[in-house]
Formats: structure tokens, sequence, C-alpha cells
């Protein structure tokens, strides 16, 4: 397996471990293949000082929730949870729920944050101000396409009567 893989399932690819085999090695595809005896388990994500960064976040600034959330985080399944949580200036780590095929490759699912329990609160409001804000403005969007809509209705339909009566008079009063 690859050392992405590996770490999906829970184990770390030592640092000096050469690959045991490498895929497509003059490609920009290539792909290192490690055994599992090159690998250990995942350290277990050690209580930290509440603050400052999360820890246990990936090379990517993700954390992967299905290898376990670092004690003093919770996971907050929102979507409109990062947007507040940036606006409120929180540390948080998107967090990773799960991984689909995307033309061949392995995409990652985001689903919502991961930030320190005493944040909790505090952004589960900002999130959910966040949601009825954005609520607006899909309705405010809505409401001006239906808008558009019917104006370019009423102009058609004045198109066409101005069309019938200019054009009907002319035929009515010449006839061939």
């Amino acid at each position: 397996c690859t050392a992405s893989r590996w770490r999906q399932q829970g184990r770390l690819v030592r640092q000096e471990e050469r690959p045991v085999k490498v895929l497509r090695r003059d490609s920009m595809y290539c792909s290192k293949l490690f055994g599992r005896w090159q690998t250990e388990e995942l350290p277990e994500v050690k209580l930290v000082t509440v603050g400052g960064p999360i820890p246990g976040v990936n090379n990517y600034g993700n954390i992967e929730v299905t290898s376990g959330i670092p004690q003093g985080c919770v996971h907050v399944d929102d979507e409109a949870a990062r947007v507040a949580a940036l606006k409120l200036g929180l540390e948080f780590a998107p967090a990773v729920t799960s991984f689909r095929k995307e033309r061949g490759q392995l995409k990652p699912v985001y689903s919502g944050c991961v930030i320190w329990a005493r944040d909790e609160a505090e952004l589960r409001a900002a999130a959910e101000e966040e949601r009825q804000r954005l609520e607006e403005v899909m309705r405010s969007k809505r409401r001006e396409r239906l808008k558009n809509a019917w104006q370019l209705l009423v102009k058609n339909v004045l198109l066409d009567i101005y069309v019938e009566s200019r054009y009907n008079a002319n035929t009515n009063s010449n006839p061939t």
C-alpha cells in the first residue's frame, strides 16, 4: 500500500523506510508501495494544552475523523461550521469523514470541522446564524431570478401584441 493508504488504515510508514516497489517511476502518477513490516501503529494523540493549532492534522491540513479525534477536540458536523469558524477566528481543521472514487482517484469527503471543545457552543451559535444568512441569500437570488423571468415574459408578450397589431393592420388593409 501507499503511505497515505497505510495512514487511512491507522498505520504510519517509518521515516527511514524505502519503498518496496515503485510503480510508474518516470510518471507524475508515481506510486511508492510499502509493506506492513515497514509501518507502525499511529501514535495515540496525547492531550495537549487547549489552544493553539489543532493536533493530529495531516499533511493536507485536514483531520481524518475515521482514525479518531484528538482529545480536547470535537467534530462539528455542519457545513456552515467551517465558514463560521473562519469568521470567528477560531482554530479548526476540516474534517474528512470518508473517501470516494472520482475518475479513478480517491477524493476526500469533507463534513464539518474539528475544533477545541471549549469553542463548541460559540461555533454552533455562529453556524446557525451563518446557515440563516445563506438561506436568506438563496431566497433573494431566487426572488431575483423569478423577477427577471416575469420581466422577460411580459416583454415578450408586449412584443407579440405590438407585432400582431402592427402587421395585422397592414394585412387587413391590403388584400391580395
